[in-house]
């Protein structure tokens, strides 16, 4: 991946990743959010506390950092992974480490900008992301990018000793276009 890819939105920008995934901070907070099922998409938090252990990138990843555009500051990040080239696919997630900062539309154009550039430059045709189904936040701003239900994992994350569904949608390149 070329090292000097910006992505500008009118709330944030998306550059490649300078993330620090070896900080102590981060890691913890990465952990407390998994913990608590904050994360949109639990394969990249995994994959971001891993990616700390394993001190290298095998490619099939491509992380970006999010820096909110008023304080320029690193706030978040979000990638693609588990990319499926023969099929064109991929899934995405992201993680807004900032909490005063979410509900603010960023994530949202985050993921946005996300998309329109898995669809324009890596050419995919078909990206899916995951979530959890007590969070019900997630999916109305999935819907509002045009992702589409397909499919759920019944009781397959356990948090507290509770038990809840990971929900599955995706969206086409064709349904993106028309948004």
């Amino acid at each position: 991946m070329e090292q000097n890819i910006k992505l500008v939105g009118e709330k944030c920008n998306l550059s490649h990743s300078n993330f620090n995934y070896t900080d102590p901070i981060f890691l913890w907070n990465a952990t407390q959010k998994i913990r608590n099922g904050v994360f949109f998409n639990d394969g990249f938090s995994k994959y971001i506390l891993n990616y700390s252990f394993n001190d290298s990138c095998d490619g099939s990843e491509i992380l970006f950092s999010i820096s909110n555009l008023e304080s320029e500051i690193e706030i978040g990040t979000c990638g693609f992974f588990n990319f499926g080239y023969k099929n064109k696919s991929a899934e995405i997630g992201i993680f807004l480490n900032t909490k005063p900062l979410w509900n603010k539309g960023i994530g949202i154009e985050a993921l946005s900008l996300l998309i329109e550039y898995g669809f324009k430059k890596l050419k995919l045709h078909n990206i899916i992301i995951k979530y959890y189904d007590f969070n019900k936040e997630c999916l109305k701003y999935f819907k509002k990018l045009g992702f589409k239900n397909i499919g759920k994992r019944r009781e397959a994350l356990i948090l507290n000793k509770k038990k809840y569904n990971i929900l599955f949608m995706d969206i086409l390149s064709n349904e993106f276009r028309k948004l």
